[in-house]
């Protein structure tokens, strides 16, 4: 397992930081800053929604927007939004939203799940 920088590099130099399933803040097994990058899977937990992965530039950011989008069975689009924090061992979530495109309703809760996160050094 390897990540590569925009500049072309290979970072193989990794450690699991989390590996479990919430969609709360949680705490890592390490200092985010002990890293030169951060990757975190995240999803839904269904066929609909799926899964994604956010990589994290530790060294310029310390937040991020997690985006999932769905076309349902029921001819509805929805975007789930959560904006997340990085700050020593906790990942904190600042806000989330699910957003209804075909109705505009809006529900201000977390819908996305933490899976796990990798720390590439």
């Amino acid at each position: 397992m390897a990540i590569v920088t925009s500049k072309g590099n290979k970072i193989k130099d990794f450690k699991i930081l989390f590996e479990g399933n919430t969609r709360d803040n949680f705490t890592l097994n390490e200092n985010v800053e002990n890293f030169k990058f951060i990757e975190i899977y995240y999803g839904y937990g269904n066929s609909i929604w799926g899964t994604s992965t956010c990589k994290i530039d530790i060294t310029k950011f310390y937040t991020s927007n997690l985006f999932l989008s769905a076309y349902t069975d029921s001819n509805t689009v929805q975007q789930m939004m959560t904006t997340i924090e990085l700050k020593n061992i906790n990942v904190n979530i600042i806000n989330s939203v699910l957003y209804d495109i075909t109705d505009k309703t809006v529900f201000k809760q977390n819908y996305i799940s933490f899976y796990k996160v990798i720390g590439y050094k």
